[in-house]
């Protein structure tokens, strides 16, 4: 325990020296400094849930307190794709984007649609309390603002992070009460195409101005801390926190152009990633049912909160809600259902022994305050394990 204290403290002391000691020039928009979350398809089938469910290879990137408890894997690739608001985004694939007129007539009615992926590279390692892991994903996340004179704004970004982990398990009272503290360590890179208040007139004006719009570099150090709490390996309850004084260093440039022309930089310095929340608890029932049908019943509830929502908390608090089921059938089979930001969702899991399926379709709320509305999406996974 001294010593993981010890390591943890060392973290945030150079983390807070790299910060404070430069001459910052912190960008002025800083709307896409945040930690984008870690949905598999099998937390979305269950709520969102994932932190107290620290079971397989995925608790690196969610909970890495959850390591000691993760089946140890050699390694394991993955391809995880969520496409928010599927029957928008199909819609959209299908409008004539040839013709103005029927291009604004369709995109009108949009709000936002998007989709990001976990992969499509997502491979590491676990075994004896440590791990790592390589994690490659995209998001897009595109919208529109539903007025007479409609304007497309859009986030893209390609990011890349290597996660290494540490998880320090403390049992007492019989081996049946372990208590676990964990970090993770994980230098990251992204690089960010966000097109803002472009009028969308028709497709191709859309991509002319593209190069007119803000391109950035970031660059950092995060770290993740996480607690687990576990009673006769039935009862969890976790507590997380994502990418805890987590400092960037951004490039930005005023447009695209001026990045491919090698202009300089408007703005460089330091940043911080918002961080996010994790409040969990799990309960299983593992190999307690007769027979060999129901295998495994596992019940868990989430509380997640980031940074931005903070002032909000208590008007958001249903919607940072999420809870779920899981059921094995079998030993290749699971049925999921869950409930997240007030909706309803579900999905299921196939095994085949070479590569293991996940996939869900669950409902979102889209929007803000002012104009929120609902959508459903879908969220798909391939895994590998070597």
């Amino acid at each position: 325990m001294s010593r993981f204290c010890f390591v943890f403290l060392a973290i945030l002391f150079s983390s807070a020296l790299t910060v404070f000691g430069q001459n910052q020039n912190t960008p002025e928009r800083d709307t896409t400094l945040i930690s984008f979350p870690f949905n598999s398809p099998r937390s979305n089938g269950m709520g969102g849930n994932h932190a107290a469910l620290a079971d397989d290879f995925e608790t690196l990137f969610v909970n890495p307190a959850g390591i000691t408890t993760a089946e140890d894997q050699f390694s394991v690739a993955a391809f995880d794709l969520t496409v928010h608001d599927i029957d928008t985004t199909l819609r959209l694939i299908s409008t004539n984007f040839s013709d103005p007129a029927v291009y604004a007539a369709r995109i009108k009615n949009y709000y936002e649609s998007g989709f990001n992926s976990n992969g499509p590279l997502m491979i590491g390692s676990i075994r004896n309390d440590a791990g790592w892991g390589l994690l490659n994903r995209q998001y897009l996340k595109i919208w529109w603002e539903r007025d007479n004179i409609f304007v497309v704004h859009a986030n893209m970004v390609e990011e890349a992070a290597f996660y290494f982990g540490r998880s320090f398990p403390i049992r007492n009272f019989e081996e049946t009460v372990t208590f676990t503290p964990g970090f993770t360590v994980k230098p990251n890179f992204r690089v960010i195409f966000a097109p803002r208040n472009i009028p969308a007139v028709d497709f191709r004006h859309i991509l002319r101005n593209l190069q007119e719009q803000p391109f950035e570099f970031q660059a950092g150090l995060g770290v993740n801390v996480g607690f687990l709490l576990s009673f006769s390996d039935m009862v969890y309850f976790s507590a997380v926190s994502n990418d805890l004084l987590s400092p960037l260093y951004v490039t930005h440039y005023a447009s695209y152009a001026d990045y491919a022309e090698g202009i300089s930089p408007t703005t460089t310095g330091i940043a911080f990633l918002r961080p996010s929340y994790d409040f969990s608890a799990c309960f299983r029932t593992k190999n307690v049912f007769p027979g060999d049908i129901v295998r495994d019943i596992v019940f868990t509830v989430d509380y997640h909160l980031t940074s931005d929502t903070l002032e909000n908390a208590n008007r958001n608090l249903l919607l940072d809600i999420g809870a779920g089921i899981e059921l094995q059938i079998l030993r290749a089979l699971w049925i999921r259902v869950g409930w997240q930001q007030m909706l309803p969702g579900g999905g299921f899991g196939i095994d085949f022994g070479w590569m293991k399926v996940d996939v869900a379709v669950f409902g979102e709320t889209f929007g803000d305050q002012l104009s929120d509305y609902q959508g459903v999406s879908l969220s798909v996974g391939f895994s590998s394990r070597f």
